[in-house]
């Protein structure tokens, strides 16, 4: 059996909570979409905890997977799996190969737009990231598996965008740059 709980605003609708109820009778847990900007917040042995990019079941055992269409940050990332290690856990994820990853430059261009649009983003760099995939010149998490081709890109980036690559060093490729941190392997996936 499939199951999909997918919400019809923006967030603060409980999904979390209802994924972390319903996950006990399922072997997969996948999030399909979406960045470490919102987030959800589960009581799990008596312990509150928040997740901001993993599926909340994955505190019951479950496989955890991030699909192609999120954009993910891999020091939150490293952050959630540490949560989950701290509580004595041993999560099992997958990240797909064509998952987005965010990076010092997308935060440097949402910190950019802020300021001049005024719009109130988290500034987390979601945004950037959303509109590099739709343009087609994103960081996939594949390309953290190739040093080169994830140079290639940062440089890139920093030229279409008119950013130095220095600043954006600070921003967060040192935690993009280390790929035993995102697994790329899905399930019945090449």
């Amino acid at each position: 059996m499939n199951l999909a709980v997918i919400g019809l605003q923006f967030g603060d609708e409980g999904k979390g909570k209802i994924v972390d109820f319903l996950a006990e009778r399922f072997d997969i847990v996948a999030r399909f979409s979406g960045g470490s900007n919102a987030g959800h917040t589960v009581i799990h042995g008596g312990r509150e905890v928040r997740f901001h990019l993993l599926p909340s079941g994955v505190l019951r055992g479950k496989i955890g997977v991030l699909g192609n269409g999120m954009v993910i940050d891999p020091a939150k990332f490293e952050e959630e799996v540490e949560t989950l290690r701290d509580l004595g856990l041993d999560p099992d994820l997958k990240v797909s190969r064509r998952a987005h990853i965010v990076t010092g430059f997308h935060r440097m261009l949402d910190a950019r737009d802020d300021e001049v649009i005024g719009i109130g983003t988290t500034r987390q760099g979601i945004g950037p990231a959303y509109v590099a995939k739709f343009r087609r010149i994103g960081i996939r998490a594949q390309d953290v598996l190739n040093g080169e081709i994830l140079e290639k890109k940062l440089r890139m980036l920093a030229r279409l965008f008119n950013l130095d690559i220095g600043e954006a060093d600070k921003g967060g490729e040192e935690e993009a740059a280390e790929p035993w941190r995102i697994s790329p392997e899905l399930p019945g996936r090449r």
